[in-house]
């Protein structure tokens, strides 16, 4: 599965880990997990994407990220990416998203 959501038991932490692509399927994948869990706002303490294992992202891949932040609602306090490589480390900066996500490098 090359998205896996995993919401924490106090309903405060999700989870988004994406494997291989991140392109246009897979964005599509993560809205409709998000549609069927009922809807509206998440109110959630911290949003984590893994990107561990991520090899390319596209447009679609950025555009979903800012939809998974802006479905958060402004009481999330943690927005993190994390395990990026130096490739997707350069498209988030180009994207200008180091402003909006706490940026994790992958660890080696």
């Amino acid at each position: 599965m090359p998205v896996d959501f995993t919401l924490s038991a106090d309903r405060r932490t999700l989870r988004v880990r994406v494997d291989g692509a991140f392109t246009f399927a897979q964005a599509r994948e993560c809205i409709a997990a998000l549609r069927g869990s009922g809807g509206g706002t998440l109110a959630l303490d911290s949003l984590r994407f893994a990107l561990d294992e991520l090899t390319t992202m596209n447009s679609a891949a950025l555009g979903t990220m800012l939809y998974l932040k802006e479905r958060t609602g402004a009481r999330c306090a943690e927005i993190v990416l994390s395990g990026c490589s130096g490739q997707v480390r350069d498209v988030l900066a180009a994207a200008s998203l180091e402003r909006s996500f706490e940026i994790q490098e992958q660890r080696r």
